[in-house]
């Protein structure tokens, strides 16, 4: 088993599911840690979610022979909070928009990153892509995912993106299986589409990742691996930088 390199998976939808399947049809020699982030906003039956993780150890253990490991379940609504929920009128003032998606995908990622450093190997798989049969979603977009992994990067981490360049979704139906739709077997989130009627341009979203959402999430990232929770300390900060330029 020692030889075995071991990765962080997240497990949510469909998408995620995919991902781990594509990296383990080439990566073999490898033990899979799923993990679930919990965000404030999200409701439903988590059963659903314990399905799909059975469901794909079942399958990696029959067609490459991979032990799936105990699924683990992470939250820390006060990081949530900092990033997406305390400042949202600064966001606004200082931005001329405000989603929650692209803070809470970031969040999810920053919790998976001390089990990554824990085993080792300093990688997450997960199930982001850039477009979804065309479909353009805020926190999925290139830009977005160039920043997550800035972010982890920060900290030595990798974030693996199998189906980054997926675009059809009939080859995620493929992977996992054709009765399984788009937004099916998976939690639901409150704020789900909220971005879609008024996107911000191209400009507005370099500047909140550039000057919030990376810087933020570097001293997120450190405080939360050097288990400390100042995290409305470091995200005021970073947010009165932007009036002293």
């Amino acid at each position: 088993m020692s030889s075995l390199e071991s990765l962080v998976a997240e497990i949510a939808g469909r998408d995620s599911v995919a991902a781990v399947l594509k990296f383990c049809e080439k990566n073999s020699q490898v033990r899979i840690f799923p993990t679930y982030v919990h965000a404030p906003t999200e409701y439903g039956d988590f059963k659903v979610i314990e399905r799909n993780v059975e469901n794909l150890g079942r399958t990696l253990q029959q067609k490459h022979g991979i032990r799936l490991e105990k699924l683990l379940v992470l939250e820390n609504p006060l990081l949530w909070r900092a990033i997406n929920g305390r400042y949202i009128s600064l966001l606004i003032k200082e931005f001329g928009f405000y989603s929650p998606c692209l803070g809470c995908h970031l969040y999810m990622h920053i919790l998976r990153a001390p089990l990554a450093i824990t085993l080792q190997s300093r990688k997450i798989i997960s199930g982001e892509r850039e477009s979804h049969d065309g479909e353009l979603k805020l926190n999925q977009t290139a830009k977005a995912l160039d920043a997550y992994s800035e972010v982890l990067k920060s900290a030595g981490i990798e974030l693996l993106l199998p189906i980054r360049r997926t675009v059809e979704n009939s080859e995620i139906e493929s992977a996992v299986g054709e009765d399984w739709k788009d937004s099916e077997k998976q939690m639901q989130c409150v704020l789900s589409g909220n971005y879609r009627e008024v996107t911000p341009s191209e400009e507005s979203l370099e500047k909140y990742l550039r000057q919030f959402l990376i810087p933020a999430g570097k001293e997120l990232l450190s405080a939360v691996l050097a288990e400390e929770d100042n995290y409305l300390d470091i995200v005021h900060e970073v947010l009165s930088r932007q009036d002293r330029t």
